[in-house]
Order: C-alpha cells, then structure tokens, then sequence
C-alpha cells in the first residue's frame, strides 16, 4: 500500500485513470492525474487531499455491515454450492455431454462468483475507522469499502462505488 489515505481511490473525470497521491511542495497530500499533460482538454490536474477528505470521512461513515457471524455463514453455504457447481461441471465435461466451451464458460463465471463471495469476506471484517491512524491504515480500510471515489470537473467526490451497495446507509 502507498503512504496515502486515497492511493488507487480518486478517478479522473477526464480520462478515467486513478489518481496518483504524491506530496506537494509544502508537504501536503494531493492526487494528480499522471495523464493530465497528456490529454489534450484535461481539466485541472491535482487536488489537495484536505479538499476532498471531509466528504470521504461523511460517505465512509455510512457504512453498515449485517451481523458479522451471519454473513461468514451464508458465504461458506455459497462457497459450498459453488464447489459443488464445479464439480458437477467437471463430471458432466467428463461426460462429454459439455463442449469445451460451454465448460470453460461456466467455470469462468463460478470463478467470478467465487472471487465475489471472497470479497464480501474481506469487507466484513473491516474495522472502525480510526482517521489518526497511518494513511496506509486508513487506505486498507477505504478500498476494501469502495471500487474507486467518482470526482466532478473540480475534481471533487460526488460518489462512491460501493463493493457491496447494501452496506451503504442512505440518510
């Protein structure tokens, strides 16, 4: 993890691309676009992590995750019944009543699921957050809640992509 609270947090709304955190010239945080010379009509470059932590504290403090025992549970019954999906694929190419296509397909989308699965895991057992901490701290927690922080033209927050939607408390 970089030593940024924001690193691989902030998307470009000019080209797409993460912002990169970097230390400007007074030793503040900021994030730029490594891009932005590049791009011909690439809005402002940088933005200073004070303008835009104010709105990622208020999003990240929505955060409501469902019992923690509960969830473990119902991902080990879907981890289950994914194997077991699995297997039964594997039997039924076997079989060769499958095409190596149509194995390699729903394999893939399995994998997918699975992968999912993992990832709420790892989301439920996200601690408080203690904004004090280390910023890498503080960016283990941020990007096991998020995708990414969509910015405007200004290149300030206007949305967070959540990993699991449902865990965001709507006011």
């Amino acid at each position: 993890m970089l030593p940024f609270r924001l690193a691989r947090l902030l998307r470009c709304p000019f080209d797409g691309r993460m912002l990169t955190g970097m230390m400007a010239s007074e030793g503040t945080p900021r994030y730029g676009c490594t891009s932005a010379y590049s791009v011909e009509g690439h809005g402002k470059r940088y933005v200073s992590e004070s303008k835009v932590i104010g709105w990622i504290m208020e999003e990240a403090a929505r955060l409501r995750t469902p019992e923690r025992v509960e969830m473990m549970t119902g991902h080990e019954d879907r981890l289950r019944a994914l194997e077991e999906r699995r297997e039964r694929l594997v039997d039924a190419w076997e079989a060769g009543t499958l095409t190596r296509g149509d194995y390699l397909r729903r394999i893939a989308n399995i994998d997918e699921e699975a992968a999912s699965v993992e990832q709420e895991r790892r989301i439920i057992d996200i601690p408080a957050i203690d904004w004090s901490s280390e910023p890498r701290a503080i960016n283990r927690v941020l990007t096991a809640m998020w995708e990414y922080v969509e910015l405007d033209h200004d290149l300030l927050p206007v949305r967070a992509e959540w990993r699991v939607p449902e865990w965001r408390m709507v006011s």
